[in-house]
């Protein structure tokens, strides 16, 4: 394991929501130890909510993913060890 990267919103919800940079972002964290800003929760629900404007037949689907998504950043919030995060189907 590498040292502790800090994971942004933008590179969080690419790898929840299997956008095209997903996988360069999960390559360049690599099996580091994953830490995040406080703001994290509050920058990925608007991100959900931009989602969710433009795809309003995926809302269900995007909440689902938000919600799984925020039991993990509780913990890189807290500063503590997060398994590596693979990137998610696209939407």
């Amino acid at each position: 394991m590498t040292g502790i990267k800090v994971v942004d919103a933008s590179a969080f919800a690419a790898l929840l929501f299997g956008e095209k940079e997903a996988e360069a972002v999960a390559a360049s964290l690599g099996d580091a130890r994953l830490a995040a800003p406080a703001l994290l929760s509050f920058e990925l629900a608007n991100v959900c909510l931009s989602k969710m404007r433009r795809h309003p037949g995926d809302c269900r689907k995007i909440g689902g993913q938000a919600a799984w998504a925020m039991g993990w950043v509780r913990l890189l919030a807290d500063w503590n060890f997060c398994p590596k995060l693979e990137p998610s189907v696209p939407l």
